[in-house]
């Protein structure tokens, strides 16, 4: 049986990660990474119907949560060697990954680098650089030229101003309008520059997962049906070539068809 989550750090050099660790001794690794905006907390508790099955480790992610980064940003080595050392700490077993929405995106990058393949990946409504919040902005070049106007953008009211006014009129849903709002505050604002450098320069990495996507193991794309964040759509006109499967739910409300899918395909 599963015990109750515990609290943990790995004191690294890039920085204090923190993680929810909900030990099954006898089982193998599954490690979850959760939406951008979310934390380790709401990956616990939106697949914790796993928990019988697998010793679950719930990350929380760069500028997420509880953890704390002592770098500018962080190479994609640097998130690799997070995953590396989790790794180490559960040697002599087989790890398995679940990656919802943005956390999609970073765990292909942490198993750029990793020194061990998965057995299997599940990702659940994976931005992955295909949507339209992400496809232009997160690469190096586009950094590059809008960072200073982004920086002067997010230090002023006119963000929330801009972007209520575009979810009165429709122009953006309330997931994107939530994500506009939650960068008002100064730290918030920090982090954000912070990880789009991050994931401006490990784009590449992402990029490539396209052609080879091996160290995921066995993976399948999970899609809402009612998911306007990260619709299907967009995912099949990219050029991943991950088996994808729409099904009942919303780009957080994950339904009882989609655990029972998501549990016969992690321990099948």
């Amino acid at each position: 049986m599963s015990a109750p989550a515990v609290s943990t750090y790995l004191n690294m050099d890039l920085g204090d990660i923190h993680y929810l660790e909900q030990s099954n001794e006898d089982k193998d690794l599954l490690i979850l990474f959760h939406p951008y905006g979310k934390d380790a907390k709401f990956a616990l508790k939106h697949f914790s119907f796993l928990k019988d099955y697998f010793h679950l480790i719930a990350l929380d992610l760069p500028y997420h949560g509880k953890t704390k980064i002592h770098k500018s940003h962080l190479s994609p080595s640097d998130i690799s060697n997070i995953l590396n050392e989790l790794l180490v700490r559960n040697k002599n077993k087989n790890f398995y990954i679940l990656g919802h929405s943005f956390g999609a995106r970073l765990a292909c990058i942490a198993c750029s680098d990793a020194k061990q393949a998965a057995q299997k990946t599940v990702f659940y409504g994976p931005e992955l650089g295909t949507t339209r919040y992400t496809k232009i902005f997160i690469n190096a070049f586009t950094y590059k030229v809008f960072k200073l106007p982004a920086k002067l953008f997010l230090s002023t009211r006119l963000t929330t101003l801009i972007s209520r006014m575009a979810y009165k009129l429709k122009l953006i849903d309330s997931i994107a309008y939530d994500f506009m709002i939650l960068q008002q505050e100064a730290q918030s604002r920090a982090d954000l520059m912070s990880l789009w450098k991050t994931l401006a320069l490990s784009n590449k990495r992402l990029q490539n997962f396209k052609k080879n996507p091996a160290n995921l193991g066995k993976a399948i794309v999970f899609f809402g049906s009612k998911d306007r964040t990260t619709p299907i759509g967009y995912y099949k006109k990219s050029k991943w070539n991950i088996p994808s499967i729409e099904l009942t739910g919303g780009h957080f409300s994950i339904t009882q068809q989609t655990k029972n899918k998501i549990k016969e395909f992690l321990t099948t």
